[in-house]
């Protein structure tokens, strides 16, 4: 746990896998000075207490692998400093806020493994994120408008629709169209969904993609030969 010797105030928390269980009391909030909570792996339950939005030095919230209930994070928006939040594999419910545009540093966001619901808002305000984990909930509508630096998007596993043309538009897919190889997108997993339309081939030639699920929608069509050859050197 460490903590500003000078100041005696606790700068980060961090009880991953402790075997830790309870409920997450309200005092965290009085904790101003703290950049890391990590609560990870462990059986807290209940809400997130409204208090996590007066922390407001946290670069990193860490809750995953517990039995949080009630909505996303309150407040989060608030705290303009965060780079990770990790709330995987918990049982929280409602909808992703269109007010987590506000967190302006985030890299890395994961809410899967939650009973999230209703659409998922337009994230291009977060310019710097990255990675982006929204799988296994009840996300529905079309697909997303998302950073351009994304590098790391998974949705596998909700209730998403649209057509595949989306994907060639500035959504979900714009930042992996051929342009001189400035695409930044790694790996690509929409398995699950009800997307539709002809298959997207051409995602293989894009210089930076190394992973791609497309498994379990309403594509059509088939891969050319040479793509298959691409496909299989990978």
């Amino acid at each position: 746990m460490p903590s500003d010797n000078s100041t005696k105030r606790v700068l980060g928390i961090d009880l991953d896998s402790g075997g830790y269980e309870g409920f997450l009391t309200p005092a965290v909030g009085n904790l101003t000075a703290l950049n890391q909570l990590n609560l990870g792996k462990n059986k807290f339950r209940g809400p997130i207490p409204t208090t996590v939005s007066d922390l407001k030095e946290l670069t990193r919230l860490e809750l995953l692998d517990n039995f949080f209930t009630g909505s996303f994070p309150p407040g989060i928006d608030r705290l303009k400093r965060l780079e990770i939040v990790d709330v995987s594999h918990n049982e929280l419910s409602g909808s992703i806020p269109k007010s987590i545009l506000n967190c302006r540093t985030l890299t890395l966001l994961r809410l899967s493994n939650n009973e999230f619901t209703g659409k998922i808002p337009d994230l291009t305000g977060l310019w710097q994120l990255n990675t982006l984990d929204l799988s296994s909930n009840h996300l529905s509508g079309n697909l997303p408008q998302l950073p351009i630096k994304l590098n790391t998007l998974i949705l596998l596993h909700n209730i998403l629709s649209g057509h595949i043309s989306q994907l060639k538009t500035f959504s979900m897919m714009e930042v992996i169209k051929i342009s001189g190889g400035a695409t930044q997108l790694q790996v690509l997993d929409v398995h699950g969904n009800h997307l539709q339309g002809g298959l997207p081939v051409n995602l293989v030639t894009y210089g930076n993609l190394k992973t791609v699920d497309l498994g379990h929608n309403w594509f059509s069509g088939t891969i050319p030969v040479e793509h298959r050859q691409k496909l299989g050197r990978e």
